[in-house]
């Protein structure tokens, strides 16, 4: 009894580390209107739409699967009522402000709900992966592991925005659990399971369904191996269209199809399809730039290798990668299984998609501090080395990952912007004319009272817009975005030519267990002034510096 009260205590420890990275700062940009500081943020208008399209039978349609929507619109109601009935909602309307009798407060408040749910499905990863990695490897593997997860910057990251990654990581830990589950009783329960949280995630976001190719694959070679050692029916055929078997498939395409709502919305299920047949299922933009196929196979690796190192520091990648080896090596029949979905989630997603970023390798990354927990574990009780070296170099790992992590919250309470709105406050006169560049969420609030222009460049970001000295008296550009970096020297050469200078410049130093990777967190942000007053002008930065690792790091929070 007291050995279960002394584990209970280490796991709810674990998830109050973990839920308290993911509040912490929760509330960072906020109020901001109907924008938010992450890309691909759904909140706070995203749900809001897709109930008025579900409401009305409107055909709906999107970037992403309408799960999340779903799931947002539920948490969304209580509150949507309560502006009803208090009357701060009254004829509501598709521009701002919406009908809302205080936009900037109910909108942030449907906001911080969205980040809110993306916390707590970041804290139910670990959870989740603890209980997976404890069947699979036992309890301190998993504590380890959830450790891993908890204090990782991707996830923290991701589960303070309001965007659709740590829910499609949250749905696929829950189908790779069933998974393993089912391999250990092959129970139908667990059939069914599978096929629900399979289709939840790939109606989170599309590219999990990379995943679940290598999942059945496995899948129908454990189940025929197994039906054939426990019934007298030896035919493979047979144990392939086993009823249990059936029921998991059935049950991911009823679930799909409810997902979608196919039947009500096959307009927008289908534009849907169309636009990621033409966006994601391609060759990777590094494959297509290599000289040969190997080698942009081995040069997008090592860039989702080189993003690893960058989620939860080098200490923990390193364990990741020998984790890796070390149970492929030593425990084949529990380690290949999910090896397989590895693969096809590369073949059919990573390699097939345009671009790369950190979050795209986030379900790869899920399985990799599995068996990083489990290397961790079996160092701590070896015999071949002392265990007072072993255990304290893997406390050593865990505590770099611990400040690691939590040096990307304290950066994003000292987040650049900050500093920005509160020079622009004092700095620039009401009435001022902005040219804002997009995108607007690397981009700090203005002050009350400036008249802001949204400006837009091209793709490359190598044009500055139609910004012109004629009407705007200041410039702000986030200068770090990824593609900006190659082409600062010609962006400030632009300005310069229409006659604005930089006169200020806004960038945080980085804690000391710096994890600065993510370009929409701490981005640099440059105020530029039609050029009146010459002495003003700050001293141009040397853009012709070699920007190259922060161009890596920031590569990996890029979307």
């Amino acid at each position: 009894m007291e050995n279960s009260s002394k584990q209970r205590l280490w796991i709810w420890l674990l998830l109050a580390i973990s839920l308290s990275l993911n509040l912490y700062g929760i509330t960072r940009g906020l109020p901001n209107g109907d924008q938010d500081w992450a890309n691909d943020s759904i909140a706070p208008l995203g749900p809001l739409v897709y109930a008025k399209s579900m409401l009305y039978q409107e055909p709906w349609s999107s970037k992403y699967p309408p799960f999340h929507y779903m799931v947002l619109t539920l948490l969304y109601a209580p509150y949507a009522v309560y502006l009803y009935v208090t009357g701060d909602l009254t004829a509501p309307t598709a521009h701002y402000p919406y009908g809302l009798r205080d936009p900037q407060f109910a909108l942030m408040i449907l906001t911080l709900i969205a980040r809110v749910a993306s916390a707590l499905m970041g804290t139910g990863i670990v959870l989740v992966s603890y209980l997976t990695v404890k069947l699979l490897y036992g309890r301190v593997a998993g504590l380890i592991s959830g450790f891993l997860l908890a204090t990782s910057c991707a996830v923290i990251y991701y589960s303070h925005n309001a965007n659709i990654d740590v829910p499609q990581l949250f749905w696929i830990s829950l189908a790779l659990y069933s998974f393993v589950c089912l391999l250990n009783t092959y129970e139908t329960r667990h059939y069914v399971l599978l096929g629900i949280f399979s289709a939840f995630a790939i109606g989170t976001k599309d590219s999990a369904y990379a995943l679940f190719p290598g999942l059945a694959i496995s899948l129908i070679w454990f189940h025929i191996r197994h039906e054939q050692a426990t019934s007298e029916r030896h035919r493979w055929l047979s144990a392939l269209f086993h009823r249990k078997l059936l029921y998991g498939f059935c049950t991911f395409v009823i679930a799909l199809i409810l997902v979608f709502n196919i039947p009500f919305n096959w307009q927008g299920f289908v534009e849907h399809v169309q636009f990621h047949l033409g966006r994601t299922v391609r060759v990777s933009g590094v494959i297509k730039q290599s000289a040969s196929i190997v080698q942009g196979d081995l040069t997008l690796i090592g860039r989702y290798l080189f993003y690893f190192s960058q989620a939860g520091g080098l200490p923990a990648f390193l364990l990741l990668v020998v984790g890796f080896l070390y149970c492929l090596a030593r425990f084949p029949q529990k380690s290949w299984p999910l090896v397989i979905p590895i693969v096809t989630y590369y073949l059919f997603f990573l390699r097939a998609t345009g671009t790369s970023h950190l979050r795209y390798g986030l379900p790869v990354y899920l399985i990799l501090t599995w068996q990083a927990g489990k290397l961790a574990s079996d160092l701590m009780v070896s015999k071949k080395i002392p265990r007072l070296l072993s255990t304290a170099a893997v406390l050593l790992i865990l505590v770099y990952s611990g400040l690691y992590g939590l040096s990307l919250d304290l950066l994003l309470l000292r987040d650049s912007r900050y500093a920005a709105e509160r020079w622009m406050e004092q700095n620039i006169p009401g009435g001022a004319v902005i040219a804002a560049l997009r995108p607007e969420y690397s981009l700090p609030r203005f002050p009350v009272g400036a008249k802001v222009r949204h400006v837009n460049n091209d793709r490359r970001y190598e044009i500055v817009g139609d910004v012109e000295s004629e009407w705007d008296d200041y410039v702000v550009v986030d200068i770090s975005l990824p593609g900006r970096i190659k082409h600062m020297p010609k962006i400030y050469r632009l300005l310069h030519e229409r006659g604005f200078c930089p006169i200020a410049s806004f960038k945080t130093e980085p804690p000391l267990f710096s994890s600065d990777v993510f370009h929409a967190v701490n981005p640099n942000i440059v105020v530029f002034q039609h050029n009146h007053q010459p002495a003003l002008c700050i001293e141009v930065p040397d853009v012709q510096e070699n920007h190259s690792a922060r161009e890596g790091r920031l590569l990996a929070g890029a979307q």
